[in-house]
């Protein structure tokens, strides 16, 4: 089975002190961001999880959260080869922040990041995989961090609806 992730940051500041300090999501901010990450899409909210379970959604469905400073969507459709190429509206709506792309499967050893400061790039990484091991962080328990279900309308998955 192996880790997956499949995740979108847009945030004001320390995303790991954001998450530190983030209570429950705000459900209108939260609605908001999933139909502009969404537009042509009807959706409707369904289960909620938290950002440990929720980093990797099954299909037809997606997890948001909205704090002030920090947004989160997690979507398996935001897993792409190349990271550069993230829907603009996806990029433009991180204007005046950062926004950060984190996909992963592990048992493929397959990794894309990328980070963009104001809707500009800095930068994109999709590595070989490699020996060793990298220092660790002291990271928010994601566990505590609640996200709000959201599911397509009769569990379609739209073509390229990102």
């Amino acid at each position: 089975m192996g880790a997956k992730t499949a995740l979108l940051m847009y945030a004001d500041g320390a995303i790991p002190g954001l998450l530190r300090h983030a209570g429950p999501p705000d459900p209108e901010r939260t609605s908001a961001l999933v139909r502009r990450s969404y537009p042509h899409t009807e959706i409707e909210p369904c289960q909620d999880s938290n950002l440990s379970r929720g980093i990797y959604p099954p299909g037809g469905r997606a997890y948001a959260g909205s704090w002030p400073g920090l947004d989160v969507l997690t979507d398996r459709r935001l897993m792409t080869d190349t990271p550069s190429h993230l829907p603009e509206h996806l990029v433009s709506a991180g204007a005046g922040r950062r926004l950060v792309l984190h996909a992963m499967h592990s048992v493929v050893d397959w990794l894309a990041s990328a980070v963009w400061e104001d809707g500009h790039l800095l930068r994109s990484l999709r590595p070989v995989p490699r020996q060793g091991r990298d220092r660790e962080h002291r990271q928010p328990d994601a566990a505590t961090v609640r996200l709000l279900g959201f599911c397509f309308r009769d569990g379609a998955i739209p073509p390229h609806s990102l």
